[in-house]
């Protein structure tokens, strides 16, 4: 009677301590899950550029509409110098401004009413953006506001180069949205109260059309204003280094490719910004450099096949200089590792 008791006893522990362990393990997987599954990104939070996440669309578009780390974990730019930093405040003292955050937040030293207004203005993007809500509509809603101050002028011109954007956005293959985008950017990047987001966006207006002069300018000048390293920092960094080389200069281009895997943290996700390199390398088919970078980002993420690809193609432009095509021919030549 009590060894049929203790067998019956032991087998009921060992099916006890199988469910423990099982839920045990179920709840390690599930807590697995949760910390390193990539979540649902938040629309609202990724057009504010608050989202922590892989990206989902490529390079460019992200950076116009808004794309950027949280403000917690942006990092100071030891590039940027105070008087750069400075220069990316006010202009004079109407227009008190140091600028928005990477991705477009407004920030936070702005005059009380220019603020005011900023966030209906960037409202009324975001609900354009998601359309729900009209261009027409949009502006009635910014010109009604009351709100007035020395800041009015500016803030309605950079609401129409958001609109513009957004147009662009919506048909990349319509170039005189395209031009008139980099008009206003370029205006916008000329008046009192402009700082590196409004100097980036002419810059990147400038590349896109083929102004490369220009654009390498404004890019500069923004990548030097821009006061913490983060995602937005690291897309200029990007397009800067784009722009080099359609100008041709090794130096710079080779340098900066050296630090693309330390400043540019979206390196591995190949995915979203080779579109567009792809589109730049079209607007600048006789730059040789440019298919340099594709290949060597598509080296960075052991595409030893499309790395090749781009390298043959540019050392079959017969345009690399001598120096480019031994860097290339080395790169060939080394057995791929992940990340280089």
């Amino acid at each position: 009677m009590n060894r049929r008791f203790l067998n019956y006893l032991m087998v009921h522990l060992h099916m006890a301590l199988f469910v423990v362990l099982a839920g045990a393990f179920l709840m390690l997987l599930l807590f697995l899950a949760y910390r390193h599954y990539p979540r649902t990104p938040d629309p609202l939070a990724s057009i504010m550029g608050l989202a922590q996440q892989q990206p989902t669309e490529p390079l460019w578009k992200r950076l116009l509409r808004g794309g950027g780390a949280p403000p917690s974990q942006w990092v100071p730019n030891p590039g940027a110098s105070d008087a750069a930093r400075r220069r990316g405040g006010a202009q004079d003292q109407d227009v008190k401004r140091v600028g928005s955050a990477p991705g477009g937040v407004p920030g936070i030293s702005l005059d009380p009413r220019q603020l005011a207004l900023r966030e209906i203005v960037e409202a009324q993007i975001i609900l354009r953006n998601q359309a729900m809500q009209t261009e027409k509509g949009a502006w009635e809603t910014v010109k009604s506001t009351p709100i007035q101050g020395p800041f009015r002028s500016f803030e309605e011109e950079r609401f129409a180069s958001r609109v513009l954007l957004m147009q662009f956005l919506d048909n990349q293959d319509d170039m005189q949205v395209l031009q008139k985008l980099k008009r206003q950017a370029v205006k916008v990047a000329g008046m009192p109260g402009a700082d590196f987001e409004e100097i980036y966006y002419a810059g990147i207006s400038c590349l896109l059309t083929g102004d490369l002069d220009a654009a390498i300018g404004y890019l500069e000048r923004a990548e030097s204003m821009w006061p913490a390293r983060g995602r937005g920092y690291a897309n200029v960094f990007m397009f800067l280094t784009v722009a080099y080389a359609v100008k041709g200069q090794d130096d710079r281009t080779f340098a900066m490719l050296g630090q693309m895997q330390e400043v540019y943290p979206d390196w591995l996700y190949i995915e979203t910004y080779m579109p567009d390199l792809d589109q730049l390398e079209g607007v600048y088919p006789q730059a040789p450099l440019v298919k340099v970078i594709k290949g060597y980002m598509y080296r960075l993420v052991l595409n030893e096949a499309r790395a090749r690809q781009e390298f043959d193609r540019a050392i079959d432009s017969g345009r690399l200089s001598s120096r480019a095509r031994r860097m290339v021919m080395q790169w060939l030549a080394e057995p791929l590792q992940i990340g280089g």
